[in-house]
């Protein structure tokens, strides 16, 4: 996954996070679950996922910051 958040938004390598399902992004995408592998930048950073389907529509995320 690219996502559009790095290092200026607090994001690091190791975090996890989830794809958010529907329009209004109000539930989790069963199996979404990701990590974030690498920040490239102030603005980007990739996540890997295990997920078996395609994405479709769902373009959003929640990023745990612990």
């Amino acid at each position: 996954l690219y996502i559009d958040k790095g290092g200026s938004n607090k994001v690091r390598a190791g975090m996890s996070g989830s794809i958010l399902e529907g329009g209004d992004g109000d539930k989790l995408l069963e199996g979404g679950n990701f990590t974030v592998s690498q920040v490239i930048d102030g603005g980007k950073s990739i996540a890997k996922c295990s997920l078996q389907k395609p994405l479709g529509k769902n373009k959003r995320i929640v990023l745990n910051l612990r």
